[in-house]
Formats: structure tokens, sequence, C-alpha cells
């Protein structure tokens, strides 16, 4: 897709109790807003949230163009990421993209620009930690190597083009090839609940002939005010396991 092309930019937010991360993420956004030729509608999943973010995210329908969509219970990550792209394969038109980014202002809206100009002629840019350039702060550094370890471990098992990182969730997506994707494999798509599903994602697109490009990241980790929801360690273990099985079964 080229450039010039883009009609309108989906911003998909997958939200559990970021009640104190809206005001600062939305802030970047309207900034986006005001400088972007493209519009932008934000997308938000309420993966059960019980700390007020429906009444924080309420707070900004007279700034931003805002889509609720109501999970009513905690469902995990594969959840809120099936019903952001069911909703915008359905809603969106073919000049669309979707962009998916983490709601507790870690990662930056400003960069879509960048991203959008990546996208000329692919299907996915992922914004990776692991491209010359890429800016991370407020990470320990134990989990900084930890992490470049395990991506070694996935590009070994699934070696993909111009794919460094596999887990970051800031990606875009063009309206085709998730399409494409839902047409191709069984509802859902995604059938992963934990960080485990950002993985399953990128490969499934892939094997649809996903074209994928990289941006260098800057990665805001000092920014989150919310607790982590996260078990690193386990979900690693988990991800290299269901990696392996994919590679020797398939994915369904």
């Amino acid at each position: 897709m080229s450039v010039e092309s883009i009609n309108k930019v989906y911003l998909g937010l997958p939200a559990y109790n970021e009640k104190d991360s809206i005001a600062p993420l939305f802030e970047k956004v309207e900034a986006l807003t005001k400088t972007s030729p493209i519009p932008v509608e934000v997308l938000l999943y309420d993966d059960g949230c019980t700390d007020g973010t429906k009444e924080a995210v309420n707070a900004w329908q007279d700034r931003l163009t805002i889509t609720y969509l109501d999970g009513v219970v905690n469902k995990g990550l594969g959840a809120g990421m099936n019903a952001l792209l069911s909703h915008f394969v359905k809603a969106a038109g073919k000049r669309d993209v979707l962009v998916i980014m983490d709601c507790d202002d870690t990662h930056d809206p400003a960069q879509i620009p960048q991203m959008i100009k990546a996208l000329d002629k692919m299907d996915v840019v992922v914004a990776s930690r692991y491209r010359k350039g890429s800016f991370i702060k407020g990470v320990p550094p134990l989990r900084i190597v930890t992490g470049l370890g395990a991506a070694l471990l996935y590009k070994t098992i699934h070696p993909a083009r111009r794919v460094r990182d596999y887990t970051c969730g800031f990606r875009m997506y063009t309206h085709q090839i998730l399409s494409k994707a839902m047409s191709h494999y069984t509802s859902p798509l995604i059938k992963e609940r934990g960080f485990a599903c950002m993985v399953e994602l990128l490969l499934k697109l892939i094997k649809c002939g996903a074209k994928v490009n990289e941006i260098p990241m800057r990665l805001r980790y000092d920014n989150k005010r919310s607790a982590s929801k996260m078990d690193v360690s386990s979900n690693t273990m988990r991800l290299l396991k269901k990696l392996v099985d994919w590679r020797i079964r398939g994915m369904a």
C-alpha cells in the first residue's frame, strides 16, 4: 500500500486497568491528529477494567474520535486483539490501516507517520526494539538481554524476512492482509490468550503472504503507571514451546 492511498488510521488499544495512562497517552494522540493529514480514530477495547478506565476515556469523547468496545469481563490480550481486528475488518475500508499499540503510554503515537512511510508496498510494519536507532528507557538491563536472546531463538525457529522483533505489539496492519488472514484461518483468528498471541498473529499473517517491514522503536517503559500484568519468564517459556509446536504441527 502506498502512503498516498491511506484513507484513515484506526488506533487499536487493548486496555486493562489503564486509567492513569489515558490522559497522557491521549494527549499524544491529540497532538498527532492536529498534524496528521490522515484522520485518526481511537478504537479502545476494555478487557474488564475495574479502575475507572471507561470514565477516563469518555472524558476525551469531545476531543478525539473514539469507538469503545466493552469486553465486560477480563478475557486476556488474545480476546482483546480478536475484538479489535474483527471490528476493524468489518467497519473499515480497504484503504484504511490499523495500528495496535499498548495503552500504558510506553509506545509513542508520534511514530505512526514513520510507520506509514515504511508501509509502502508492505502489509505490516513493526516498531522494533532490535533495529539501529531504537531507544529504550526504563527496562531493566537483564530483561533487555533476556529479550534479545529470546528474539534470536524465535528467529531461529521461525525465520521471517525483515523481522527481528516478534513479540512487540506496536504494529501497523493493512486492511487487505487482515481480511485475508481472517478468511484463511478458522475463527477466531487468534487462539492464544496471553502475549504469545502477538507472535501467533504475525506468523499467521506471514503464512498468508504478508510483507513485513520494521522501524526503530522508541520504548518509554519509564512512562508506565500501571503494574505489569505479565510474568515475563513463564510467558517466554510458554511461547518457546508454542513456537516449536507451531513449527512441527503447523498453525490452525
